[in-house]
């Protein structure tokens, strides 16, 4: 199991590492995003193919700790998302059993936890005062653009849905991708 973890890690290490300097260093926003979403590709297809028990997790291990290898200065907060996406993959897989909806919802999870790691991050960096920020800053919109937002927090719950469709079409993506490659061996 661990040869193959190693397989899987290093290949989304790989993406992870090259690309993700890259797009880093450019500013391009959202290639977090990106990076997820070839990391679920990756692990859903390649579960099709290979079956162990724990393999998810543990291709997040290597690549978080591949990570460390990483030119760019900023590789602590990668390596706790790449290794909690793993876990939460691993955690629906478990907990449905290698279904489709399963495999969806692990993507929809692991996609998710970049919301949710920015906003532990900035609650942790700035305190409860980012709430009172947050909410002006939704004040400050509503009046400038002439809208009436019902809840501060329907933006957040916006983004949400897009993190979790995103999420859920890379592992739609990774379970046709993994299909077709297991037909094909």
């Amino acid at each position: 199991v661990w040869l193959k973890a190693s397989v899987l890690g290093c290949l989304w290490a790989s993406s992870e590492i090259v690309l993700g300097s890259f797009l880093h260093n450019l500013k391009i926003p959202f290639s977090s995003n990106l990076l997820t979403g070839i990391g679920i590709v990756l692990l859903v297809s390649a579960s099709h193919i290979w079956h162990e028990k724990g393999l998810i997790w543990r291709s997040g291990l290597i690549c978080a700790l591949m990570k460390t290898l990483s030119p760019s200065a900023v590789i602590f907060g990668p390596m706790i998302c790449i290794f909690s996406e793993a876990l939460l993959i691993e955690l629906s897989v478990v907990l449905l059993r290698r279904t489709y909806v399963g495999w969806l919802l692990g993507g929809a999870l692991a996609m998710s936890w970049n919301l949710a790691y920015m906003v532990l991050n900035k609650l942790l960096f700035y305190g409860m005062s980012i709430i009172d920020i947050y909410t002006a800053f939704i004040s400050q919109i509503e009046k400038q653009l002439g809208i009436v937002v019902d809840s501060p927090w329907d933006p957040v719950l916006v983004v949400l849905g897009v993190y979790v469709f995103l999420g859920m079409a890379a592992a739609g993506a990774g379970i046709y991708t993994g299909r077709n490659i297991s037909r094909q061996g």
